[in-house]
């Protein structure tokens, strides 16, 4: 809301200030804090490299006759206080107060440039920030995240980055060039801990990575072990290790890491450029094993080597070495050092105290630059840095004062526009700053946004002795702040890879993959079950095809009853499939057999049983349906299901899929076949589902029908097998009632075998067993069994039976209605019996016109030698019903015992005649 404000308040200075009475100040006080010498007395490199950059940018721009920077600020000039430390707190404390509202007679600074330390830059930022100076700094070496912390420090503003956002570029380099999607993170709970965690959470949400564990502890802990052995006995994948530590954390944890087998050959460390440093040997208690204990290990560092090869690089670091010494040796050997002073009057540039005692002797902190090298490879980074802080705050000032000209500067007002105004290019590289928003309090903002470059460092165990332990970390590539990574390629100046493995390959950086299929107890079963009911499709063909030529199994219709095995053989093979190795292609057949088995058995069975319907409730009317035609219906069904599942293969896409688990640190995939879309495939159910209620109706309309022609009763058991079954199987394998795909895979191959193997005994045993049995079937499609003991019995027990079927078959198939319905016509019925035993059947056929209410016989011929002739007689008209016997010859009584006990009864023998032909 303060922000939106300021932004309105800018604006609307802009637009109202009348041009007239802006007036550009002729001066521009800043402040800037640097170290010359460290604590111990030597000459701070970094920090007279930053002092003399900054030096050279104030120059520039100062300068309005060299075409550099004369555009900015063109009417005023830009003065100098300089303060320096010795990395204190407290001197940079006191540096920080003099800036603020001591130097220049007491005006004080608007901006300040510093520190080159963390430490001090914290320091003065919260003189900066909790007191009414309200001056913004900007640092060129302060590299603490917790300087991002807009809420503490307000008014800080760095050209370096931040130590926290390593975690990000260390979270890139993970996905994007090893494609590692699992990692376990190790931090701490201080301010570096949680920013560098934040940085790399944050990223690792954009880029998918998941953090399988994040390990927090307080810094300084000194044992690792009970936290190292709770993260073995929870598991994981622990193959890639994220740890972001400082130097003395990372060290005692790598070390008893590795003591307790959790950083193992074959796993991967990633760290932070606090593990480059030498000092982390002061924490290691066996370093003759740290080569095998970093083996590999990776971690990132700012680097401004890209600086150095662009063309703004390039000139800086000319223009840097092109400056007058400021400290040189003459030819009596004396050393020479330059003597400028600040614009405040009170600090030479190049000379201090060394003991931070202001009574001793000064000394020379100058630099010879004709001795720099040429390439600028010994140019200090800082002095990149503070060139580029110094800018910033100019091209800062610039704008407010030239081109929003506003006069009356504020700490607010200025630090608002380094961070949303300021864009240009610095030493090397783009200079703009991060308007903050990660996380809370504004995390980050002030920090350098572009132009930030990492080298990515890989530590060579070959390269490793104590007294050399950085020359251990090699080079391997560059990130740059663009996104891009740039590995070294093979022969080139950098350094290759080196991995913590045995092939020197990188790790899987993930935990194994174990798919599971079917048990091979599973396995073996199924192929037992699908073997039986093989052999079982074998012996069936076999005995169809041995008494193709009897009555009974003329009668069964064998061309339908062969698709019947050969779907039933289908549904064997896909059983047997089902023990193989899943695969995508595996998925399709198998998709296919199940439904062509259904198709082939079905769709047999129902055109079947709809023969047999049309045939039967025709009114007894003659209907042609030949084999060639159903056989011709069977195909088209057939090729219209090809037709089906090709679409639904394309559709659906069935391919292998699997459920997984993770489990003592291994991923469980269990793969099973699964859709894309099931819509096609589900409608296909539900028309197979259709077809089976279609043939439970059609069997129960075929009910009566002759028995050697009557499948009704086992296909309807059939049917009913199959709904049961699926019934069962549909809820548990497409309704993922089971989870495990192995035992649904399981389950629906013992579904196809029950189905398989009740379905073909249900359809074919009854058949062998009436063969078995001798039996056959009569002119009227009845079956009659055979008895060897028949042919003895007495010729009253023959009669009875056949007198019972000829009563049973008249009153049920030739019912009163269908008698009253009979014209002018007669009716003639056969009937084949034993001469022996003709008056009594003629007795026996009396007895059934009597019970069929008709008139007594008009006329009784007495048979020739082949047959006789009963004519009968309604009461009431002139309708005759004939019943016509043929006799057969004495040689064959056996046979005409047998055709006494079944052949009773023929429809096709039914025809309409004239009586009088009939009486002749």
């Amino acid at each position: 809301m303060k922000s939106a404000a300021l932004m309105a308040y800018l604006s609307l200075n802009t637009i109202l200030l009348p041009a007239y009475s802006w007036k550009p100040p002729p001066y521009v006080n800043i402040g800037m804090i640097g170290p010359q010498f460290k604590e111990n007395g030597e000459i701070h490199t970094a920090g007279v490299h930053a002092i003399s950059a900054a030096l050279m940018a104030l120059n520039e721009i100062n300068n309005k006759s060299d075409n550099l920077s004369d555009q900015i600020l063109p009417d005023t000039i830009i003065r100098m206080a300089l303060r320096t430390t010795h990395l204190d707190y407290i001197e940079a404390t006191d540096a920080a107060l003099d800036l603020s509202n001591k130097v220049f007679n007491g005006s004080g600074t608007l901006g300040l440039i510093g520190g080159i330390t963390s430490e001090t830059s914290k320091a003065t930022a919260e003189i900066l920030s909790y007191t009414d100076y309200k001056v913004p700094q900007i640092s060129y070496g302060a590299r603490s995240s917790e300087l991002g912390h807009a809420a503490k420090y307000k008014y800080s503003a760095r050209t370096c980055p931040s130590d926290a956002y390593q975690g990000r570029i260390l979270a890139r380099i993970v996905k994007h060039y090893f494609q590692w999607n699992v990692v376990t993170i190790f931090t701490t709970g201080d301010t570096f801990g949680n920013d560098i965690t934040l940085e790399f959470e944050d990223e690792a949400e954009v880029l998918n990575i998941r953090i399988e564990r994040k390990v927090s502890f307080w810094s300084g802990l000194p044992d690792f072990r009970s936290i190292i052995r709770s993260v073995q006995r929870k598991g994981g994948v622990l193959g890639v290790f994220v740890l972001l530590l400082k130097a003395q954390d990372t060290a005692r944890l790598v070390e008893q890491g590795y003591e307790l087998g959790l950083f193992k050959e074959g796993v991967q460390l990633f760290l932070t450029d606090y593990a480059t440093s030498s000092n982390i040997l002061s924490y290691i208690t066996i370093p003759d094993q740290i080569h095998t204990i970093l083996k590999g290990a990776i971690t990132v560092k700012p680097s401004l080597s890209f600086n150095r090869q662009r063309k703004s690089g390039i000139e800086f670091m000319n223009r840097f070495r092109s400056q007058p010494s400021t400290m040189y040796t003459t030819k009596e050997g004396q050393v020479q050092c330059d003597t400028a002073i600040d614009d405040d009057g009170h600090t030479y540039y190049f000379q201090g105290y060394r003991n931070e005692i202001s009574s001793s002797e000064l000394s020379c902190a100058g630099i010879d630059y004709s001795l720099l090298s040429e390439d600028g490879s010994d140019i200090q980074d800082s002095a990149f840095y503070a060139y580029d802080a110094m800018y910033a705050m100019m091209q800062a000032l610039h704008r407010i004062y030239y081109e929003k000209q506003i006069q009356n500067i504020t700490g607010d007002i200025l630090k608002w526009t380094i961070i949303n105004d300021v864009r240009f290019e610095g030493a090397g590289s783009i200079v703009s700053f991060y308007k903050g928003g990660v996380g809370t309090d504004a995390y980050g903002q002030g920090d350098r946004l572009e132009g930030v470059h990492y080298e990515v460092l890989n530590f060579h165990s070959s390269q490793y002795n104590p007294d050399s332990y950085e020359r251990a970390w090699k080079t391997v590539g560059e990130w740059k702040s663009d996104n891009s990574i740039q590995f070294c390629s093979a022969g080139s100046a950098c350094g290759q890879w080196v991995f913590n493995t045995v092939n020197g390959k990188p790790p899987e950086g993930k935990a194994p993959v174990v798919y599971v299929q079917m048990k091979e107890s599973m396995r073996a079963g199924l192929r037992a079950g699908g073997s039986v009911c093989i052999v079982l499709m074998i012996f069936f063909f076999i005995v169809l095809e041995s008494c193709k030529n009897t009555r009974l199994i003329k009668a069964a219709q064998p061309s339908l009853m062969r698709i019947v095995l050969l779907g039933g053989l289908v549904s064997c093979v896909r059983v047997m499939l089902t023990t193989v190795e899943l695969t995508d292609t595996m998925c399709i057949v198998g998709k296919w057999l199940g439904h062509l088995a259904f198709a082939f058995v079905f769709g047999a069975l129902i055109l079947k049983i709809w023969k047999v319907d049309a045939v039967i409730n025709s009114g007894f009317k003659k209907v042609s349906i030949s084999s060639a035609q159903i056989q011709t219906m069977l195909l088209i069904g057939l090729f219209v299901l090809c037709l089906y599942l090709t679409a639904d293969t394309i559709y659906s896409k069935p391919y292998l899929s699997y459920v997984q688990s993770f489990e003592a640190d291994t991923y469980i995939r269990k793969v099973k076949c699964s859709n894309e879309n099931n819509g096609m495939t589900i409608a296909l159910f539900v028309v197979e589902a259709l077809l089976l209620v279609t043939g439970a109706r059609l069997c129960w309309t075929t009910k009566s029908a002759p028995g050697a022609v009557n499948d009704s009763t086992y296909i309807a058991m059939s049917m009913y097998l199959i709904l049961f079954v699926c019934a069962v199987l549909f809820p548990i394998v497409y309704l993922n009632i089971d989870p495990s795909p192995a035992t649904l895979l399981m389950i629906t191959a013992v579904g196809f075998i029950i189905s398989t193997f009740l379905c073909s005994l249900l359809l074919f045993g009854p058949k062998i067993m009436l063969l078995l049995e001798g039996a056959d079937v009569n002119d009227r499609f009845e079956i009659v069994r055979s008895d060897n003991t028949s042919s003895h019995q007495s010729s009253s027990n023959a009669l009875q039976h056949v007198k019972n079927k000829v009563m049973t078959k008249i009153h049920d198939k030739i019912t009163l209605s269908r008698l009253s319905s009979i014209e002018k016509d007669s009716h003639f019925i056969t009937h084949i019996v034993s001469p022996k035993e003709t008056k009594k059947e003629n007795d026996t056929i009396r007895e059934a016109g009597h019970d069929l209410k008709l008139a007594s016989p008009v006329e009784y011929l007495q048979p020739p030698s082949d047959k006789v002739s009963v004519f009968y007689s309604r009461e009431g008209d002139d309708n005759k019903v004939f019943i016509k016997k043929s006799v057969v010859p004495e040689s064959k009584d056996d046979e005409l015992t047998e055709a006494a006990h079944g052949r009773a009864y023929d429809f096709r023998d039914i025809h309409h005649a004239d009586s009088s032909k009939s009486l002749k």
